[in-house]
C-alpha cells in the first residue's frame, strides 16, 4: 500500500554512443535508407511495416519483433546530411525509457560515405551496476547492428540483410533453448 508513496527514480542518461562506418554507396543513397518518409527506407524495403502517424512521426513494425511498435518522431532532416528523430518503443524494452537517433552522411566521393550514428539513451532510474554494465552493452551493440545492415544492406542487397537476420534469429533462439 506504501509503494504508490514511494518515490520512483528519475530516469538514468542520456548515455551517449558513437558509431560510424564507410559505405560504398553515395551519401544521397544512404540518406533515402535512413528517411523514414522516403519510400527507399531501408525497413520498407526489407519487408517491414512504416506508416506515417502525424507529422513527422512514424511507427514501424518489424516482422522480426512483432510484439513491439516503434514510433519515431523526426526532430531534424537536413537531405542527404543528417537525420535524427526520437524512439519510444511500446512495450519497453530492457530498461531503455527512450532514445535518440541521429544519423550523419559524410560524402567521400561520388561514390562512397561515411554513415555516422550517434545515440542519446535514458534508462530506468536506480539500476544495479550489473544491470546498467548489461543495457549499456546491449545498447552499444544494437547501434553498431544497425549501422553493419546498413552498410550490408546498401552494398550486398537486401537479401544479405535477411540472411543476417535469419542468423540472429538462429542465435537468440538457441540462446533461449
Amino acid at each position: 500500500m506504501f509503494g504508490i508513496l514511494k518515490r520512483k527514480e528519475e530516469p538514468f542518461g542520456p548515455c551517449e554512443f558513437e558509431h560510424s562506418v564507410e559505405i560504398e554507396r553515395p551519401a544521397a543513397e544512404l540518406y533515402a535508407m535512413i528517411d523514414w518518409a522516403d519510400p527507399r527506407n531501408a525497413k520498407r524495403a526489407l519487408g517491414n511495416k512504416v506508416e506515417q502517424v502525424g507529422p513527422d512521426r512514424y511507427r514501424l513494425l518489424l516482422d522480426m519483433l512483432p510484439d513491439l511498435t516503434f514510433e519515431m518522431t523526426v526532430t531534424e532532416a537536413v537531405p542527404g546530411s543528417r537525420y535524427a528523430f526520437d524512439t519510444e518503443i511500446t512495450p519497453p524494452v530492457g530498461l531503455l525509457v527512450s532514445s535518440s537517433e541521429t544519423y550523419t552522411v559524410e560524402p567521400l566521393g561520388e561514390g562512397a560515405c561515411r554513415l555516422g550514428l550517434a545515440v542519446s539513451a535514458w534508462f530506468v532510474g536506480g539500476m544495479s551496476p550489473e544491470d546498467m554494465a548489461m543495457e549499456i552493452m546491449m545498447m552499444g551493440t544494437s547501434g553498431q547492428n544497425a549501422l553493419t545492415k546498413l552498410k550490408v544492406h546498401a552494398e550486398e542487397g537486401v537479401d544479405a540483410v535477411h540472411r543476417i537476420e535469419a542468423a540472429q534469429m538462429d542465435c537468440f533462439d538457441d540462446f533461449e533453448d
